[in-house]
């Protein structure tokens, strides 16, 4: 599945707060031009706030994506 998410700038700085009753962590989360996961397509990470540890989005391959014209995943 997927989802739209809103216009991001790269010079974006984000405070992160403290949950109640637990920490918030970082996800370096990759950017990509195409959906095809490349070195060329790579563009920058950006830092994501999350209530669960980074291993948890890696292991799950997450990413986002600045290109999807309607192809099929």
């Amino acid at each position: 599945w997927s989802c739209v998410l809103p216009e991001v700038h790269n010079n974006l700085h984000l405070s992160v707060p403290l949950a109640a009753g637990g920490a918030v962590s970082l996800y370096s989360c990759p950017i990509y031009k195409k959906p095809r996961r490349t070195d060329p397509n790579f563009i920058f990470s950006l830092q994501l706030r999350s209530v669960q540890p980074p291993e948890h989005w890696t292991l799950r391959g997450a990413a986002l994506l600045c290109d999807c014209k309607n192809e099929k995943y």
